[in-house]
C-alpha cells in the first residue's frame, strides 16, 4: 500500500509540472527603439536556455555587470516591504512553466513608464545589468529598463 501511495503522489507531482504554457518566446518582434544598443540579446532564446543563461548571470555576476541586456517575459509586481513601495519585475519561468520562483529580474526605470503592462502581460527588457546584495539571496537587477509589450 505504501509503495502505490509514492507512486501516485509521484505521478500526481509530475503531471502538475509538466504542463507546457505558452512560451513567452515572442513569434514576432515588436518594433524596438533603443538609444543603447544591448550587448546581449536573448529575446529569442528557448525558456530552458534563457533560465540556464539566467542562472549563468546569477552564478558569474562580474562577467554581466554593467552589461546591456535585452530579454523577454511577463510582467511582474511585487511588494517592496522595506521601502512601502513597489518593485516592478520580469518573471521568467522554465520551460514547463511551473517553476518562476527566484528567476524575477528587478526593473529600474528612469522615470516610470505612462502606460505599464497587465500583471502577467509579455514583455521585452532591455538594462543595465546590476546586482543587489539582498538579505538572503542576491538580487538581479535591469537599470535604465526600457520596457515593450507584444502578442
Amino acid at each position: 500500500m505504501r509503495r502505490i501511495m509514492t507512486l501516485v503522489l509521484a505521478a500526481v507531482l509530475l503531471a502538475g509540472c509538466s504542463a507546457k504554457t505558452d512560451s513567452p518566446v515572442p513569434k514576432e518582434v515588436p518594433h524596438i527603439e533603443s538609444a543603447i544598443p544591448a550587448d546581449m540579446d536573448l529575446t529569442f532564446m528557448s525558456n530552458t536556455v534563457l533560465m540556464s543563461e539566467v542562472t549563468n548571470m546569477l552564478v558569474h555576476p562580474e562577467e554581466y555587470q554593467d552589461k546591456v541586456v535585452r530579454l523577454a517575459g511577463t510582467f511582474g509586481v511585487q511588494q517592496d516591504v522595506q521601502n512601502k513601495g513597489v518593485i516592478y519585475n520580469c518573471d521568467i519561468t522554465d520551460g514547463t512553466g511551473c517553476c518562476p520562483a527566484g528567476n524575477s529580474i528587478q526593473l529600474f526605470f528612469e522615470e516610470e513608464p505612462e502606460n505599464l503592462p497587465s500583471l502577467g502581460e509579455n514583455i521585452i527588457v532591455q538594462g543595465v545589468v546590476n546586482y543587489d546584495k539582498g538579505t538572503y539571496y542576491m538580487n538581479m537587477q535591469l537599470l535604465h529598463a526600457e520596457i515593450w509589450t507584444y502578442d
